[in-house]
């Protein structure tokens, strides 16, 4: 064999080394910048289940009161407090079009069986709206769903 040849050999080894520890730092990097994506849209999540908990929390209380009330009282808060709900499930809903990519599998699935119970939500509040629930059984079912939200969050704990 040719020096060259043997002197190419010798440079080539250190060569790939460096190459093959340059790959591994990129792939290191890229598997860091997707845990970090997924961090952040599990977080995004989170706050945004974290207002439609808040904001399904509010309209129990006023479902209650204006069962309470007979339907006399709570009327106008009431209406404009399902429209927060509404606008929350909404925006969740739109996050996990949007986002849900990002999720893991478990993440996602989390997320969508926490809005599963409010698929009847329309149901309740005509029930309520007619007065044909009392305060506990409509107490009950709302902190059903409010239940499903905070199992979801402690899921998300152990991504």
């Amino acid at each position: 064999m040719h020096i060259k040849t043997k002197l190419t050999i010798l440079g080539a080894i250190p060569a790939l080394g460096i190459c093959a520890l340059a790959g591994m730092r990129i792939a290191d990097d890229l598997e860091a910048n997707l845990d970090s994506k997924r961090l952040t849209a599990l977080a995004e999540g989170a706050a945004r289940l974290g207002r439609l908990l808040h904001e399904t929390q509010k309209e129990r209380g006023l479902s209650a009161a204006f069962l309470g009330s007979g339907g006399k009282d709570f009327s106008d808060k009431l209406t404009n407090q399902r429209l927060s709900v509404d606008a929350a499930i909404g925006d969740l809903n739109g996050f996990l079009n949007l986002e849900g990519d990002s999720l893991a599998t478990a993440a996602r699935g989390a997320f969508e069986q926490s809005l599963e119970h409010w698929q009847s939500l329309t149901d309740t509040r005509q029930r309520v709206d007619s007065q044909d629930w009392n305060v506990p059984k409509t107490v009950v079912w709302y902190t059903a769903g409010n239940r499903s939200m905070l199992d979801c969050v402690g899921q998300l704990v152990h991504e």
